[in-house]
């Protein structure tokens, strides 16, 4: 296969085995403490282990969240308060703790760890298509593949350890903000699978194409719901990013992607 071929089909697998397996294991050695954390005393009263909606947790209480009139603490975050919902089903605990809480906090710290640990996937997979669509993807390609995924890899861990993942990761009530950064780097990868496909009118591609846009768009949306916040840029980028794609020329993640 030649390398434009490579960097047109996005450099073979979506997912290396061992940079994959490597990146998880930094993951968990960096903060799989927080598995062994209790709740703390800011604002996980409030939004976990004394809601109401999670003591005991109710399936018919779910739907509530979605009510865009029904705002927790200044924040309507339905898919956020969801996940929570279906994490209490199985976090839920006969007798309470010390802190008079009926909820096991490392259900849903395991669940906040693993939302990072996808995140970081997807940053290594953004960057290795960013570096196979340089203009010198056929040099590198000439040096091996190890090299793509290794500066992929390098920079998927930088996001993965650094020191301001973890307040988001290791406080519980941080869930609303790895879901959404997730949720949009899965939207941002949908979308340049979409720019990579070549021109629109290429035969066989356009259903492919369409299913990734599409992809992406729910992606947006999720994203959207999972941290909706007074933070403007939380509102607009992801759907902004996959809608001006789609309805100009420009598109200049593009440019990065090829």
């Amino acid at each position: 296969m030649s390398v434009a071929e490579k960097t047109n089909d996005g450099g073979g697998k979506l997912l290396p085995v061992w940079p994959t397996l490597g990146l998880v294991a930094l993951v968990l050695l960096a903060m799989g403490r927080v598995l062994g954390n209790d709740f703390s005393t800011w604002d996980d009263p409030h939004t976990l282990y004394q809601h109401a909606a999670f003591n005991p947790p109710e399936w018919g209480k779910l739907l509530s969240f979605w009510d865009p009139r029904n705002v927790e603490a200044g924040l309507w975050v339905p898919v956020t308060y969801t996940l929570w919902g279906l994490l209490a089903q199985g976090a839920y605990l006969s007798q309470a703790d010390d802190w008079g809480a009926r909820l096991n906090p490392a259900v849903f710290h395991a669940a906040s760890l693993a939302v990072h640990v996808i995140s970081t996937l997807l940053v290594f997979v953004l960057v290795r298509r960013v570096l196979l669509g340089r203009e010198r993807a056929e040099e590198m390609m000439d040096e091996g593949v190890w090299s793509v995924d290794g500066r992929a890899w390098l920079g998927a861990a930088v996001f993965a350890v650094h020191p301001l993942q973890v307040e988001s990761v290791a406080w519980t009530s941080g869930m609303k903000d790895v879901l959404w950064g997730m949720w949009a780097l899965a939207a941002v990868v949908c979308y340049m699978k979409w720019v990579v496909g070549g021109g629109r009118g290429e035969a066989g591609e356009g259903a492919k194409r369409r299913a990734w846009w599409w992809a992406g768009l729910a992606c947006s949306a999720r994203g959207w719901c999972a941290g909706w916040w007074k933070q403007p840029t939380r509102k607009c980028w992801s759907p902004g990013a996959i809608w001006g794609g789609r309805l100009s020329g420009r598109r200049p993640l593009a440019r990065m992607a090829r």
